[in-house]
């Protein structure tokens, strides 16, 4: 009788095997999302955005990135050096011969009076926004949310 055991894979079949268990689930998750990278999911040529705490960081990148998307850009802060200076970069990032409009209003949104004045300004400039993204540094929970539907 012969004494008959299972052979071990080789070390580089183990190797093959372990290179082939990561390798091939990170290409299928990497195809599988190209289709999402490669359509625009987010379109706001031609719309109109409000970006609050526009005039620095975050937001100033946010109106710079729309801006060269073809957004209608309004940037809101409480400086009004910063807010200038802001709009020009955002200005320079805008679509060459499309008609794009730029803003800036300068309000303290941490009062409810200022939110409402900002708005009426932005409606009466440019329309009711279509888009308004919060970049600004903090938020009070006191100030009242339907001030903004009651404006527009």
């Amino acid at each position: 009788m012969s004494d008959h055991r299972p052979t071990q894979p080789s070390s580089s079949a183990n190797y093959l095997l372990s290179l082939s268990l990561t390798v091939v689930p990170l290409l299928v998750g990497l195809l599988t999302m190209f289709p999402f990278t490669c359509k625009n999911k987010f379109p706001v040529k031609g719309r109109l955005v409000v970006i609050t705490g526009g005039s620095q960081g975050m937001g100033l990148e946010v109106a710079k990135e729309l801006a060269r998307r073809g957004a209608n850009v309004v940037i809101v802060a409480r400086g009004v050096e910063k807010l200038e200076k802001a709009l020009e970069d955002v200005k320079a990032e805008a679509v060459e011969g499309s008609g794009q409009k730029f803003k800036w209003c300068s309000g303290d949104l941490t009062l409810a009076g200022e939110v409402e004045r900002v708005f009426a300004e932005v409606v009466e400039w440019g329309g009711v926004p279509d888009i308004v993204w919060t970049c600004a540094g903090e938020w009070n929970s006191y100030i009242p949310l339907p001030t903004l539907g009651d404006i527009l």
